[in-house]
């Protein structure tokens, strides 16, 4: 499982650092590490994905997707804040 917590955080990274991030990507794949880190009880290294994070929702904001799409930006958010 320490293989996939690698594969999904890289694949976040590159997923929040595109310049047409989809924020249903970037939700599901919070889904799947905030799981992976819960199965490995490792919520400390959630952390690793704080920049990610970061980096996407600034990306979203600047396209202005928190605005058209709020409820679903809401949602995002929420996942967030389990991280």
């Amino acid at each position: 499982q320490e293989e996939a917590k690698e594969m999904l955080h890289g694949a976040l990274q590159v997923e929040c650092s595109k310049d047409i991030i989809k924020l249903s990507s970037m939700a599901r794949l919070l889904d799947s590490i905030l799981e992976v880190h819960r199965a490995t009880s490792d919520r400390e290294g959630l952390a690793q994905c704080q920049d990610a994070i970061n980096a996407g929702l600034n990306n979203l904001q600047r396209r202005r997707i928190d605005i058209s799409e709020a409820t679903s930006y809401a949602a995002l958010l929420q996942k967030i804040a389990d991280v």
